[in-house]
């Protein structure tokens, strides 16, 4: 089996969708602008939250618009995270049965750091260990830059043969290609199967337990 997996974080072992469509949402109409429905706020997701600002504001937004509207999204979301927030059915499980395995275990998210290392901490204190849960800052670059992935692999004492890389969407598939692990594709995030396969994923999974036998049975 694998000596490491990291993961994704939203989309892959949390649904998080709710409270930050509720946060931008809330961002947006303070400033006057339209909100955006589940859907809308589901394919916006995925490149960090800048990215989620640009793609839900108009296109005639300034860059000063975006910054305003970010500011007042991150202070939004600060305090409502995990109102909603909750792990996907049988994540919880799969974690217990890696841990239980010894299978070391991080997570490298788009998010920013603060809020991925709060999250960690709230749902998974004993699962996931802080120093391998990252978010983007001004150390860790933004996915699919695989230099986070490379970096976290080496601080685990692990190669590139002994890891698997997991998560919902193209950029996390193209982010383990790119360092050159097993990049596995879950199915129960926010994008779908045709948009994981052109990217070349070693494997897509449907559920937590197919993952983990996937994990477990892998040679390595």
């Amino acid at each position: 089996m694998y000596k490491a997996v990291i993961f994704d974080l939203d989309g892959t072992l949390i649904d998080s969708l709710p409270d930050l469509m509720d946060s931008v949402n809330q961002a947006l109409s303070s400033l006057g602008y339209q909100t955006h429905t589940y859907e809308e706020v589901r394919s916006f997701v995925g490149n960090g939250v800048r990215k989620l600002i640009e793609r839900s504001l108009p296109a005639s937004a300034t860059s000063d618009d975006v910054d305003r509207c970010l500011e007042l999204f991150k202070c939004v979301y600060a305090s409502r995270k995990l109102n909603k927030t909750a792990p996907f059915d049988g994540v919880l499980p799969l974690l217990r049965s890696l841990k239980d395995k010894g299978v070391v275990v991080g997570v490298l998210s788009n998010k920013y750091d603060v809020a991925v290392k709060e999250i960690i901490a709230s749902l998974f204190p004993s699962l996931i260990d802080e120093r391998f849960a990252w978010g983007e800052s001004s150390v860790v670059p933004k996915k699919p830059n695989p230099e986070g992935l490379l970096s976290m692999m080496k601080e685990m004492g692990v190669g590139p043969a002994e890891c698997c890389y997991v998560g919902d969407s193209d950029v996390d598939i193209r982010t383990g290609n790119a360092a050159g692990v097993h990049a596995i594709g879950v199915l129960w995030g926010y994008r779908d199967s045709d948009c994981l396969q052109k990217e070349g994923p070693h494997r897509l999974v449907s559920t937590p337990g197919e993952l983990l036998n996937e994990i477990l049975e892998s040679h390595v």
